[in-house]
This record gives structure tokens, sequence and C-alpha cells, in this order.
């Protein structure tokens, strides 16, 4: 997917760190591709 445009990958948690998603935020920069966390201020 990341190949052919942006992708998007969200969670009900909040902190990356605590997510499946910091598995695959791993991966994608290992190979070479931008990470972008989208975290919310609001609490």
């Amino acid at each position: 997917l990341a190949k052919k445009g942006r992708v998007c990958i969200m969670c009900l948690e909040v902190e990356p760190s605590s997510c499946h998603r910091r598995f695959i935020a791993e991966k994608l920069l290992e190979n070479g591709y931008e990470v972008i966390h989208i975290i919310s201020e609001i609490k």
C-alpha cells in the first residue's frame, strides 16, 4: 500500500508506544518510509 500512496493506520490507543502501531512504524522506518504520528492535544 505504501508504495502506491499515503497510508493511515489508526487505533484507540493515544500513545504509539502503547499500541501495535509501534511495530508497524518500526518496520516502515527500517525500510526508508517516513512515519508521522498525529496525536491530539485534547485529552
